[in-house]
């Protein structure tokens, strides 16, 4: 018997066609790194994994010789630039990168990366790292990616570079670093290694390729192409066995030569070797199938508990695949979204800014390529609305073109609502910052009309038709103020007097008007609960309850409908809440998110101008509260002000009263020094002061009131602007503060952003009087500072 298995062993050598002996081809470096399965070196220094039994068929096939190097990454890229090396495994494609590599065009395969942390890490989203470490492989593009990720999330963190992924993610066990990025199949095997765990964030599928330095190799580069291209032309190639069996699939090199059967004589031989042979393909196929079911099951687990939505579709858009995480978030199961089309469950045909989505999905299934990054507005099963940032790759079918495209998405919702949040307060900053530079030129162009108009009035004498028609001008000047101060408001730049205001009255008094204004067919009902009080001016408040009140109208208008209207206590009484609802056509998102945009109206020209709730935003905010809106098509609006109570303190006095026949006071010689840098202004206040016995010394600005000072004082009131050139209002009052501290001072301004009128009654003003002002109120408020000076005679 051992003489017969020794003729079979012997049989078996001779009939075994010996490989052809090399034929002293060309010599090539491969710098290979670290990325187990696809490159590695055993514990005998051997090259392993995916690419070197790639490289080692072609170089059989085309009579090269391999020699592997191990390496870095980082050392792998510096050698294939400087000549060192001639090819690099396992790269993938950036334009930087390109400058200095040629690249093969045939990609080998995709790969993902993924986040390890810590077992238990508080990590579940980009906005998770901010201020954290993360270590990625040094000139690494999956780190690249993840840097570019975190960007476009606003996050920042730290990034510490390893020469290795095994080096990261041992910093992550050592508390080095919070987190370290690696490609997922790299992770999958060699995350417990370190005890760590893989996050649920996800990212960047891309290709990689064999890489060669700049015009060194470029025949050889189309040879790997040649015959990477052939192989995955051919689902049984020597590329597919060696995938599989390094990626968990099926196939495999044969182990025994088919041709060995022919080789044997004799029956016993032939029971003998399908003996042995049965045994052994039993015992391979058990193993690889064991094996297939253990990597499936990792694979699975690891798309199915992927926190990012993972999606498989084919060219008729109709859904092959999605992951639990995308079930759950768009509400479907497997059973209603397998099959279906995915407009029409989780895309709209349009979005809710009519963005044609239908027209979307055609163009991304006619070039995905165009569509490798996309955001868009997705659908729920229960008609919720999400933004979905999705990353898209068609998978090559072998033929030159696919069959399928794979969708990896995150849900950035809430990051959206943010982005959105601040491009609205960066709006209203702009338009804020706009008013104000307005208002204080047309307050002072203002002032001049005011005092003008009020000048040709009382020199009209007995002329009705010419007082009249100042009249006419004065009234439109007034709008013109208002209009100003509506403006401030609105950017929350307004100053103007507040005083702690019992709501309740305001509310009250603003429903009795409309109930005489709003038709029958519009029920009233209110509910006031609230004695509170909020430091207010009462015209505010009566613009937002009537502003609010004529929008609810006219959502009503057409169908009738109740207007409720409630003020209550919130739970602490810190805040007081009113409440303005109505039943009437309701608003979309789109209209929603710009109802607060000056003049922006939906109502026909000549019904609304469009600065209604602007104003009603900027008063609520100049209040230190807040407006919140919910509101829906077909289904009314409720619009709900929080504004922050304030107990009795701060009330205002009278001003000084007028003459028996309404003249404003005079005075009694009283020395004043006006300072203004308007020649108009200095003009008409001067001459409102002469008239009105006073002695007044006019100055265009602070250095020549200084110099006045010093040569006419003492003087009884100081008058000045705070906005002008050379020395301001606010040092003027400082300077004469300290050396004539019993002066009294006025402090007019037309706008001004340096000093308010808190920080003018800390400096020692008297009086604090926004341009323009009537030559009676003006006058007025002399006349009360004046009186109320200390030893006044």
């Amino acid at each position: 018997m051992i003489v017969f298995m020794a003729w079979i062993v012997m049989a078996m050598t001779v009939a075994v066609p010996g490989r052809a002996a090399a034929r002293g081809g060309d010599r090539f470096t491969f710098c290979l790194f670290p990325l187990e399965p696809l490159s590695f070196f055993d514990a005998n220094g051997e090259a392993q994994g995916l690419y070197p039994d790639l490289i080692r068929r072609m170089s059989e096939l085309e009579s090269w010789q391999p020699v592997f190097v191990r390496s870095t990454f980082g050392d792998c890229m510096e050698g294939i630039q400087s000549g060192k090396y001639d090819f690099v495994a396992t790269i993938a494609y950036t334009k930087e990168r390109a400058r200095t590599i040629d690249y093969s065009s045939e990609p080998v395969l995709n790969i993902w990366g993924q986040l390890y942390i810590r077992p238990g890490a508080p990590i579940n989203s980009p906005l998770d790292l901010k201020g954290k470490k993360v270590g990625a492989v040094r000139r690494g593009i999956i780190g690249t990616n993840f840097k570019n990720l975190v960007r476009r999330f606003g996050v920042t963190c730290t990034f510490v570079e390893y020469p290795t992924h095994a080096d990261a993610l041992r910093a992550v066990e050592d508390k080095e670093i919070d987190a370290a990025v690696a490609p997922q199949h790299y992770g999958l095997r060699h995350a417990g290694d370190f005890n760590l765990v893989g996050s649920p964030i996800i990212f960047s599928p891309f290709p990689i390729f064999f890489g060669a330095g700049k015009g060194r190799h470029a025949d050889e580069l189309k040879r790997i192409d040649a015959h990477v291209r052939l192989w995955k032309r051919n689902k049984q190639s020597y590329y597919y066995q060696r995938l599989n069996y390094w990626m968990g699939g099926e196939g495999g090199e044969e182990r025994l030569p088919g041709w060995l059967f022919p080789a044997l004589g004799g029956a016993v031989g032939i029971v003998v070797i399908l003996f042995l042979l049965n045994r052994y393909l039993r015992r391979e196929v058990e193993r690889r199938t064991r094996e297939l079911r253990e990597k499936e099951a990792q694979y699975r687990e690891l798309v199915q508990n992927a926190e990012s939505i993972i999606l498989r579709w084919n060219k008729k858009g109709e859904v092959l695949f999605l992951n639990s995480f995308g079930q759950k978030l768009f509400g479907f199961s497997e059973e209603e979204i397998v099959g279906r089309h995915v407009v029409g469950t989780i895309v709209a045909e349009t979005d809710q800014a009519g963005r044609d989505l239908k027209l979307m999905i055609d163009n991304i299934l006619h070039d995905p390529d165009a569509y490798r990054s996309n955001e868009n507005e997705n659908i729920c099963k229960d008609g919720r609305r999400v933004y979905i940032q999705w990353r898209n790759v068609a998978i090559d079918n072998g033929r030159g073109g696919f069959d399928e495209i794979l969708s990896v998405g995150i849900d950035i919702t809430e990051k959206r609502r943010l982005e959105l949040e601040l491009r609205q307060a960066q709006k209203m900053e702009a338009v804020g910052t706009l008013a104000g530079g307005i208002a204080h030129d047309f307050n002072n162009i203002l002032s001049s009309i005011f005092g003008f108009t009020e000048l040709a009035a009382l020199k009209a004498g007995d002329m009705p038709a010419l007082k009249e028609d100042l009249d006419q001008v004065m009234q439109a000047a007034i709008r013109a103020r208002d209009l100003v101060q509506q403006i401030l408001a609105f950017s929350r730049k307004s100053d103007q007097d507040r005083a702690p205001l019992q709501i309740a009255i305001q509310v009250k008094e603003a429903l009795k008007l409309l109930r005489a204004s709003i038709p029958a067919t519009i029920d009233i009902q209110h509910r006031i609960d609230s004695e509170a009080k909020v430091l207010a001016n009462p015209t505010h408040i009566h613009q937002i309850i009537m502003n609010l009140c004529t929008n609810a109208y006219h959502a009503m208008e057409k169908n009738g409908g109740t207007l409720f209207v409630s003020l209550t206590d919130e739970a602490g009484g810190e805040h007081v809440r009113l409440e303005v609802k109505d039943n009437g056509c309701g608003m979309d998102e789109m209209i929603k998110a710009r109802i607060f945009d000056p003049y922006f109206t939906t109502k026909e020209q000549g019904r609304g101008t469009g600065m209604g709730l602007a104003v009603v935003h900027g008063i609520v905010n100049s209040m230190g509260g807040e407006i919140m809106v919910d509101s829906s098509l077909g289904k009314g609006s409720a619009f709900t002000i929080l504004l922050p109570v304030v107990g009795d303190d701060g009330e205002t006095g009278a001003g000084a009263p007028l003459a028996a026949d309404g003249t404003p006071p005079r005075g009694n010689g009283e020395a004043i020094l006006l300072v203004d840098d308007e020649d108009s202004i200095r003009q008409v206040n001067t001459t409102f002061l002469t008239d009105a016995n006073y002695r007044v010394t006019a100055c265009a600005d602070g250095p020549a009131a200084l110099e006045a000072l010093d040569r006419d004082g003492p003087f009884d009131l100081l008058i000045t602007d705070i906005a002008m050139p050379k020395m301001s209002g606010k040092e003027l009052v400082e300077q004469i503060r300290r050396r004539f501290p019993e002066m009294a001072v006025i402090m007019c301004t037309g706008y001004n952003d340096v000093i308010n009128r808190e920080d003018a009654m800390r400096l020692g003003v008297n009086a604090y009087v926004e341009k323009p002002i009537e030559r009676t109120a003006f006058l007025r408020k002399v006349h009360e500072v004046l009186r109320a000076r200390p030893n006044r005679s």
